[in-house]
C-alpha cells in the first residue's frame, strides 16, 4: 500500500479516536449485539403504536359431538387500534363458525376454523375441529345414538345435576324452543315406538350470538 495513504489513514483514525475520547462518544464494535454481529441478534425495529402485530387463539384443536358448540377467542396486541377478527370455516357442513367465533358441530368429520386480524390480514391463526358424530335430535349425550340415557340427561339438566355432555340443540325434542320435561317424554315415546321419528334437517345457519 502507498506509504502516503497509510499515513493519511493512520492520522484519520487517530483523529476519530481523539474525538471519541474528548466527547464521550462510544465506538461500537462491528461484532457487538447492537449491530447484529456475533454478540447478539441485531437492532430491533420499534413497532408503531396502534398496529396489529400479534394474534393468538384460545385453542388450536377441539373435539366436539354433533350439536355441541364452542367459543373460540382471538386476541390481538392490547395497543392495536383495530381489534376486529374475521372467522371462516373451510368445511361449514361439518363445523360452522359465526362472526363472534362460536363454532357449531354439525356432521361427523373435520374442519379448520381460521381467524384473521382485520387490521393486519397477514396474521392468521387456525383451530382444527374434529366432530365425532352427526347432529341428531334426541342424541342429548352425544354418543351417536338415542337411548334412555338421553332422557336421563334431560331430567338431570332440569334438576341441576351435572352432565358431562349435554347438547342443548339435541335436547329440544318437542321443538318448542326450550328444554323441559316434555323433551324427556318425547325421547321415551320414541324409544317405545309411540313417536315415529326424531329426525330434523340440520340447520347450518344457526343464530349468531354476541358474547356476553
Amino acid at each position: 500500500m502507498n506509504l502516503r495513504l497509510i499515513i493519511l489513514l493512520t492520522g484519520l483514525f487517530n483523529a476519530m479516536l481523539c474525538m471519541a475520547q474528548n466527547d464521550d462518544i462510544e465506538l461500537i464494535d462491528e461484532n457487538s449485539s447492537e449491530w447484529g454481529g456475533e454478540g447478539g441478534g441485531g437492532l430491533t425495529p420499534q413497532t408503531p403504536t396502534g398496529v396489529v402485530s400479534s394474534l393468538t387463539l384460545s385453542q388450536t384443536t377441539a373435539t366436539l359431538a354433533g350439536g355441541e358448540t364452542l367459543r373460540l377467542v382471538a386476541t390481538v396486541n392490547s395497543d392495536a387500534q383495530n381489534k376486529n377478527i374475521t372467522w371462516v370455516s373451510n368445511n361449514p357442513a361439518v363445523a360452522s363458525v359465526d362472526s363472534y367465533g362460536f363454532v357449531c358441530a354439525l356432521k361427523k368429520g373435520s374442519a379448520i376454523i381460521t381467524a384473521t386480524a382485520v387490521g393486519n390480514t397477514s396474521l392468521q391463526r387456525t383451530c382444527t375441529v374434529t366432530v365425532t358424530s352427526d347432529f341428531r335430535l334426541g342424541d342429548v349425550n352425544g354418543n351417536d345414538g338415542i337411548d334412555i340415557g338421553d332422557a336421563v340427561s334431560v331430567v338431570n339438566y332440569l334438576v341441576g345435576k351435572d352432565t358431562s355432555t349435554f347438547i342443548e340443540k339435541a335436547a329440544d325434542t318437542n321443538k318448542n324452543g326450550q328444554i323441559d320435561i316434555g323433551d324427556a317424554v318425547t325421547i321415551v315415546n320414541y324409544l317405545v315406538g309411540k313417536t315415529a321419528s326424531l329426525s330434523r334437517k340440520v340447520d347450518t345457519d344457526w343464530d349468531e350470538r354476541e358474547p356476553q
